[in-house]
């Protein structure tokens, strides 16, 4: 054979090695991008689970630091809002909003969260006003849902 017939020869043969070489590239870039874009949207979905972890935990403190001792047994007003002397929380929305007072200081609710203030065992010689706290997940997102009950205040014994 000569030379340039076994060029010939071996011509196609690079030919179709090239073309699986592109095929397989274009396959690995599909890949890797599909991976990005997962990655991503992992990413994307932690920081929001962290800041709405984060924005929970700065709401409990919040009311909890407010709620120490309530200064007599509470009630409820039919607007809705918890009275304990001059010590009162409202929900409203997107928000707690709660007063000593003068000082008046706004708790907002992360995203996805509803309250409620609601009267815990009131036939017990100890019953409680517990704000209770419901989230959800947007959808289109990982499942995030559940509540939690956070004591607002518990009337002391023997008081009526």
């Amino acid at each position: 054979m000569s030379p340039r017939n076994n060029t010939t020869q071996r011509h196609p043969m690079q030919l179709q090695e090239l073309l699986v070489a592109m095929a397989l590239s274009m396959v690995i870039a599909g890949l890797a991008l599909d991976l990005a874009g997962r990655t991503w949207r992992t990413c994307r979905d932690a920081a929001e689970q962290a800041r709405f972890a984060q924005q929970s935990l700065l709401l409990r403190q919040g009311w909890q630091r407010f709620v120490h001792e309530c200064p007599r047994p509470p009630a409820l007003t039919p607007a809705g809002r918890l009275e304990a002397g001059d010590w009162s929380a409202t929900v409203q929305a997107g928000q707690i909003e709660l007063r000593r007072g003068d000082e008046v200081r706004s708790l907002p609710l992360p995203e996805g969260m509803t309250a409620a203030v609601v009267h815990e065992d009131p036939d017990s010689a100890s019953p409680s006003w517990t704000l209770l706290l419901t989230w959800h997940s947007r959808p289109g997102r990982p499942p995030r849902h559940g509540s939690s009950r956070v004591v607002a205040c518990r009337q002391p014994e023997g008081r009526p």
